[in-house]
């Protein structure tokens, strides 16, 4: 069972996924669109976070049903088999994926091309390749160093915010009105904590920076 931080992280990354998709190539094989975006996850400012890899793509058919995918690399040895894909489906659309996909023990993703097979519910095969970025090693640096190592760099700044059931109750850009932790109440008086988080503008790589507790004036 996932406990109640990853099951947080999980939502911010699902509606993010919905703000930033960005479009493969139209191909015979089913897919309209593709999102590959490495995430780094900060438990504290101190420490190195930790990294993961989140893909969802988009079914050119609406009726089509994917139910797992394997997803290769060749200069690794192993193979990712995803059975529990995260699904959201319109009557327009068919968006499914995973958003914790992570490298065994004292390892980290290559930048490269990695080949994703979805295999359909009726057991057809839909493959698209997608090329992961790493214009940084977020590996190695703490939450308290990121905003050095991006100075005068291109990033998105956004903000989740949290009511005390761990519900997300606003995820956007972080403008005036979530400067500081009286702003925010006053916009969502219901609001627990939050969290920043930065996405480079080529939507690549994420940093989800600790959590901050907002002192209800209530």
């Amino acid at each position: 069972m996932y406990n109640q931080k990853i099951k947080r992280i999980w939502t911010l990354v699902i509606f993010l996924m919905f703000l930033v998709f960005s479009s493969c190539s139209q191909n015979p094989n089913g897919i309209a669109k593709c999102d590959a975006v490495l995430i780094y996850d900060y438990s504290d400012f101190k420490s190195f976070p930790t990294e993961r890899l989140s893909i969802f793509v988009e079914a050119q058919d609406s009726a089509r049903k994917y139910v797992s995918f394997t997803l290769t690399n060749e200069s690794y040895d192993f193979y990712w088999n995803i059975q529990d894909l995260v699904v959201f489906k319109t009557a327009e659309k068919v968006v499914a994926g995973y958003p914790n996909i992570k490298m065994p023990v004292n390892k980290n993703f290559n930048a490269g091309t990695y080949k994703i097979t979805f295999v359909n519910a009726d057991g057809k095969l839909s493959e698209e390749e997608i090329k992961i970025k790493k214009n940084y090693d977020f590996t190695q640096v703490a939450a308290k160093d990121v905003d050095e190592v991006l100075a005068g760099k291109s990033k998105l700044n956004y903000i989740s915010v949290f009511n005390k059931d761990n519900l997300m109750i606003y995820y956007g850009e972080k403008n005036s009105d979530f400067q500081d932790p009286a702003k925010i109440l006053e916009n969502y008086n219901e609001a627990a904590y939050y969290h920043d988080v930065y996405l480079l503008s080529d939507k690549s790589q994420m940093c989800i920076f600790p959590k901050i507790n907002i002192a209800s004036e209530n």
